[in-house]
């Protein structure tokens, strides 16, 4: 159960701290992200409700691929 409510807490924490965006390679896919809208963009590693959140934002490399698996 534990687990349960850490995943519930954890999606929360996420929803709340990024965006929907579709400003990027792939706009087909409307992705969970930081952006500069967010108070993330701008928050120091004191100010981070997790530690070092690289999942949030969609790397480079990451949408090559992503628009040369969709083309």
């Amino acid at each position: 159960m534990a687990d349960f409510w850490r995943q519930i807490m954890s999606r929360a924490v996420i929803l709340r701290h990024t965006v929907t965006s579709r400003a990027h390679l792939t706009p087909e896919l409307a992705l969970r992200l930081i952006t500069p809208a967010c108070p993330l963009w701008r928050a120091g590693g004191d100010q981070l409700p997790f530690p070092d959140p690289y999942w949030g934002f969609y790397w480079p490399g990451g949408q090559a691929t992503a628009r040369l698996d969709l083309s």
